[in-house]
């Protein structure tokens, strides 16, 4: 009992140590946002929008799109063989008109039925073509696209005004092979501000999303340790993306993707990057119901699994060890060590009691948590992703609720999805949320 006892004292601290670490990290190197500089060459950007019944949320969409203070990108929208009006919505919003495009043919992907440029934005192409799931749209995407740097953009995505001029600065380097944005609840704004609002499920998925982009993905992107160029926003090098052969047909074609350009980078000499860009921010629709939610967090559970599974021998052989042992302690040791606790601490409770020891071990943990979520909302503001008073209180008392049942609902996921994993047949689905269309554009 005393060398597990022991053994559990040492893994609590790595858990702590490890969370300190990004905080402290955040807390010592972020500087905040500056206006773009409107004085560099403008690169030519090929915006992918890849949809698969998007009938809800097209329209605020295309009006993010539009509001672009950028100028030198063209925008391709590629129908997966949608079932419900997606099509005819922007053959209408669009006015489209047959043409015909020539592709690269540099990827494979599903046959193209037609193609089509807008009559009202002539930067407007829709590729309409049979289903092959998201890879292979974006691999369509990619072959017809011209510009120097591809942007991954979901349907249910809006680019704040200013997005692509903050990467466009980052694609400067020629060693920044790919760059994500900051992905943000849409439904938690209000008239262009962030508010505090909404249904539990999305008050639920708000400090989530403040922190992994703003803490998480920042510091992994401090030490080129990004494993997930997030798919609702991204940007890549299309000549880099050609020399990978794209996209693979997976569950989670984001961290796949980004697990090969990690592998390209380790086989040079040069010192690529892939980079997050915090000022870069596009919103998304977030799950609101249960189903939905679960939905999602089994797919991205499956997604990670997936491409464990697909890169099992490059973790070793190919990859940078520092990377590797980075990603499975982050992701897969983490995950784990929260189910052990979730079992392990009822079960000690009832063999001991609840001890002085158990008690300041619990507080020690919600505290770093709070410190965790708090150093988010922090690094935010720093972006000028700034709550009320009110919201910022609102947001702390709801705090206290959230750390008593994510523990639980995340172990959950992790279980259900694993297994489910191994036992599913057909992995590749779309296997999309239900898209309502509550979030809109804001100027």
């Amino acid at each position: 009992m005393d060398t597990w006892f022991l053994f559990g004292i040492i893994l609590f601290t790595l858990v702590l140590s490890f969370q300190l670490m990004y905080v402290i990290v955040s807390l010592w190197t972020m500087k905040g946002t500056l206006p773009p500089n409107s004085d560099i060459e403008e690169l030519k950007m090929s915006i992918l929008i890849p949809s698969y019944n998007e009938e809800e949320v097209l329209r605020s969409c295309l009006a993010g799109i539009q509001n672009l203070r950028y100028t030198n990108y063209e925008v391709i929208i590629i129908n997966d063989g949608s079932s419900d009006r997606t099509f005819s919505i922007l053959y209408e919003l669009l006015e489209l008109v047959p043409v015909i495009l020539k592709p690269h043919n540099r990827l494979t992907y599903n046959s193209v039925k037609m193609t089509y440029h807008s009559r009202l934005h002539t930067n407007i192409v829709v590729i309409d073509k049979y289903n092959g799931g998201k890879a292979d749209s974006l691999n369509a995407g990619s072959d017809y696209a011209t510009g120097d740097v591809l942007i991954t953009l979901d349907a249910d995505s809006i680019l704040e005004a200013n997005s692509l001029n903050y990467m466009n600065e980052e694609f400067q380097d020629e060693l920044i092979l790919a760059a994500g944005g900051t992905v943000q609840v849409g439904q938690m704004m209000k008239e262009g501000k962030p508010v505090f609002q909404g249904k539990y499920l999305l008050k639920y998925q708000l400090s989530e999303y403040i922190s992994s982009f703003f803490v998480r993905k920042y510091v992994q992107s401090r030490f080129n340790m990004l494993a997930i160029v997030s798919g609702a926003f991204g940007a890549f090098r299309r000549e880099m993306l050609y020399e990978i052969n794209g996209y693979k047909k997976t569950i989670g074609e984001d961290m796949e993707i980004t697990l090969h350009i990690q592998k390209y980078m380790a086989a040079r000499a040069k010192q690529y990057r892939m980079v997050f860009i915090p000022q870069a921010v596009c919103y998304t629709e977030a799950p609101e119901s249960i189903r939905d939610i679960f939905k999602q967090r089994i797919r991205w559970q499956k997604g990670f699994i997936d491409c464990i599974v697909k890169y099992r021998k490059d973790f070793v052989q190919t990859l940078r060890p520092t990377f590797s042992l980075f990603l499975f302690w982050d992701s897969l040791g983490m995950a784990l060590l929260g189910i052990m606790t979730v079992i392990a601490v009822p079960v000690m409770i009832l063999m001991n009691g609840v001890t002085p020891f158990y008690l300041f071990c619990l507080a020690l943990s919600i505290a770093m948590q709070f410190i965790f979520r708090a150093t988010g909302y922090w690094a935010a503001a720093k972006y000028g992703h700034r709550y009320s008073v009110i919201s910022y209180i609102r947001i702390y008392m709801f705090f206290f609720l959230e750390c008593l049942i994510r523990p639980i609902v995340d172990s959950i996921i992790f279980l259900y999805a694993t297994s489910s994993y191994f036992l599913q047949k057909d992995k590749h689905q779309w296997n999309k949320v239900k898209r309502i269309g509550s979030v809109t554009y804001h100027s």
